[in-house]
Formats: structure tokens, C-alpha cells, sequence
């Protein structure tokens, strides 16, 4: 029998993400087997909402996964929906994460911590390879978030209060 040496993952490729991805419906473990860099148990959801700002103010969104994705969905639902060039279309990431009440947390999402005293709008911090909400004062880690999302910079920025 001939024997293989395996090497530590050192990135991963968006190939790779995507195949897995594609297979998390069927899938109940991670690609990432032991001893390979650390990666085990490593499963996340990859989902997108598409937010679209209409010039008459009109703001509507719907939540895509990478499945649907690759299948065209997007471009079925831009077609039905009529979506064109004077549209804004923000594009959002799931942070994998869910606030207190079981709803999803997306990049752009007002949360809430605390009794509302805590306000701050959720973001992704490139230096950092993290999500965080950033309030008027600081910017906090959302992992082990335990708050509530209370609306979006798109349908209700007054509820960021300048964060």
C-alpha cells in the first residue's frame, strides 16, 4: 500500500469554500478532516442578502445561498423583480451568527445589546478578519453576541445614532 504524506492546509481556496458549500445540505460533517491545519469541525453557512433601495425609497431584500448562487437565482429574481440600472443593490454576507431571537445577523444589520443602551451597526473589519458591530464609541467583536437586531442602515439608519 502506498503511503501519503498530507500538508497542513495553509488557505483555502474559494473553489473550495464554494464545493463546500454547495454540499452543506447533504453533508452533516466538515471537508476539513483532523490533523489538517486545525481545521476540523470548521462549518459555516455562506449566504448573501441582496438589499435593494429603489429611488422612490422602496426597500426590499431577499437572502441567497451560494447554491442558489451558482444556479442563477440572483439574475432570475433581478428579472422578476425588475431591478435596473436606477436601482441601488447592496450587496450583504450572513455573519453566521443568529441575535437572541433565532434571526440571522448580516453585515449592515442595527443590534442591540443590553437594555438598548449598547447600539451599533454590524461590519466586517478586514485588519482584524472579523465581524463587529461599531457603536459611537467603540468597535466590539460580534462573537458571543447575545443582543437583538433592531433594523438595518438601509430601511431605519436613524436607529444607528451616528455609530
Amino acid at each position: 500500500m502506498k503511503s501519503t504524506i498530507r500538508q497542513p492546509i495553509s488557505g483555502l481556496s474559494l473553489a473550495r469554500i464554494a464545493t463546500h458549500a454547495r454540499n452543506a445540505d447533504t453533508r452533516k460533517t466538515s471537508p476539513f478532516r483532523k490533523n489538517r491545519g486545525g481545521m476540523e469541525g470548521i462549518v459555516r453557512e455562506i449566504k448573501f442578502r441582496y438589499t435593494v433601495v429603489r429611488g422612490n425609497g422602496h426597500v426590499f431584500h431577499r437572502d441567497f445561498d451560494i447554491t442558489a448562487m451558482n444556479a442563477g437565482a440572483v439574475a432570475h429574481w433581478a428579472y422578476v423583480n425588475h431591478i435596473g440600472l436606477d436601482d441601488k443593490i447592496h450587496f450583504r454576507q450572513y455573519t453566521g451568527l443568529k441575535d437572541r431571537n433565532g434571526t440571522e445577523i448580516y453585515d449592515g444589520d442595527i443590534v442591540s445589546e443590553g437594555q438598548g443602551s449598547l447600539v451599533g451597526v454590524v461590519e466586517y473589519d478586514t485588519q482584524r478578519a472579523r465581524f463587529q458591530y461599531r457603536t459611537t464609541t467603540s468597535t466590539i467583536g460580534l462573537y458571543g453576541f447575545c443582543g437583538k437586531i433592531i433594523g438595518n442602515i438601509y430601511e431605519s439608519p436613524d436607529l444607528a445614532g451616528g455609530a
